[in-house]
């Protein structure tokens, strides 16, 4: 019987150094992985960091890019503004003599018809009738640089006598 009591001590005794070498087992290969988890952890964050920095770079230089193109149209498109600006002005100027010089020309015909004689038929013709016009009474003026014989008050740049 002792016998038997002593294997069953020697059977509990291995099944207890199993157990314990299980249980360490156990904690050192949970250890382990924890272990290589960490390391992986750091390593995909390190890769997903890298990543996300290229994107943002590659991101910057697009808007970078698009910001420059944009700017290139706004500096024409600026530009083309103030070409056509610059032609309306022009333009406007063209009209406004066009306008003068037609108004003086309706002078000097009004003009001539309250005179006695042909009416001018010839641009000539015009410059004898404005000496015609400045011996008249009425007072004459150099209209808008200088076109003949306009008496229209609205248009003098100086009134002689």
């Amino acid at each position: 019987m002792l016998l038997v009591h002593r294997r069953g001590l020697r059977v509990a005794e291995r099944a207890a150094l199993k157990h314990r070498d299980h249980v360490l087992l156990r904690k050192g290969l949970a250890a382990l992985k924890g272990a290589v988890r960490e390391k992986w952890r750091q390593r995909v964050e390190r890769a997903c960091q890298a990543r996300a920095q290229e994107i943002c770079r590659q991101l910057n230089s697009d808007w970078e890019a698009r910001l420059r193109s944009s700017e290139e149209a706004l500096c024409l498109a600026r530009k083309e503004a103030e070409r056509l600006r610059h032609e309306r002005e022009l333009f406007e100027e063209q009209m406004k003599k066009a306008f003068m010089r037609g108004v003086c020309a309706l002078n000097l015909e009004a003009m001539s018809m309250f005179h006695e004689g042909p009416p001018p038929s010839s641009t000539d013709s015009l410059s004898g009738s404005r000496e015609h016009l400045v011996s008249s009474t009425l007072p004459t003026v150099e209209c808008h640089k200088g076109a003949l014989g306009c008496v229209q008050p609205t248009c003098h740049s100086a009134v002689t006598e």
